[in-house]
């Protein structure tokens, strides 16, 4: 039986508790772990200072459970990448219902915004993926790519994977060192900002049209020299931001476009 414990932490944003887990019911015992939430993520540490195992608490449920007679139980259900099952035992009833509204929140809970800047990614992890209903993805100061011919094994985290994100507002790709224009990004007609500022494309294809309710387009500091006259039909285009590029003169179709600004 779990040994009465005394040392945890609370605060708005963040919850560490020292209690007793066990996966599942059969060929498992209770263990003392290192508990750690915030947000929609749960981190169990090891007593070997080990790095430890994350819980992606998003789209799981937590339920109270009476677990051979003891009455402070929680069981979580995660679904990524599989679905499984956990039981968390405390002592402390503080602790218990402090705990119980944190994982109710936090399995009910889709963050709206993901930002992975600065992560050193070629491709995005693929937990990122469990929220397919994000709204805002920051992907700034990173190395994307889109996927390899040479794949041996089919992953997703590439740039070809971003339309999975069918309710994306706004996509930040800015200083990938993007040669190409991904072709990818064409899909996401959710899109209303795109930026794709300080890369190195050399053109824009004409398909960026099928981006019917894009507003904001950032395509500053590249090594464009020209736009596509398909530009003109975007309606809800309103800025279109073009300086450190190498263009000559501003090209004719922003001069006859309705566009409300374009900066130079």
């Amino acid at each position: 039986k779990p040994a009465s414990l005394t040392e945890h932490t609370y605060s708005r944003n963040h919850l560490t508790t020292y209690t007793y887990i066990r996966k599942g019911k059969l060929l498992h015992q209770w263990v003392r772990r290192r508990c750690s939430i915030s947000g929609t993520r749960m981190l169990i540490y090891r007593e070997n200072h080990v790095e430890p195992t994350t819980v992606q608490l998003a789209r799981g449920s937590v339920e109270e459970v009476t677990y051979k007679g003891q009455s402070l139980v929680l069981k979580i259900t995660t679904t990524y990448p599989t679905e499984r099952s956990m039981y968390m035992s405390f002592v402390s009833q503080e602790d218990y219902n402090k705990w119980l509204r944190k994982l109710k929140k936090a399995t009910s809970k889709m963050p709206d915004k993901a930002d992975l800047s600065n992560c050193h990614l070629e491709f995005l992890p693929e937990n990122v993926f469990v929220n397919t209903d994000l709204k805002i993805l920051v992907l700034r100061h990173n190395a994307l790519r889109e996927r390899p011919i040479e794949e041996d094994i089919y992953t997703i985290g590439w740039l070809e994977d971003l339309p999975r994100f069918s309710s994306l507002r706004m996509l930040n790709l800015a200083d990938n060192q993007l040669l190409n224009f991904p072709s990818a990004l064409c899909q996401m007609k959710s899109l209303v900002e795109l930026n794709l500022s300080s890369n190195k494309l050399n053109e824009v294809p004409p398909e960026i049209s099928e981006l019917v309710n894009l507003k904001v387009l950032h395509l500053h500091n590249n090594c464009l020299s020209s736009i596509p006259d398909e530009i003109a039909d975007m309606r809800s285009l309103c800025h279109i931001v073009l300086a450190f590029n190498q263009f000559s003169q501003i090209p004719a179709i922003l001069l006859q476009s309705k566009l409300a600004a374009f900066l130079f």
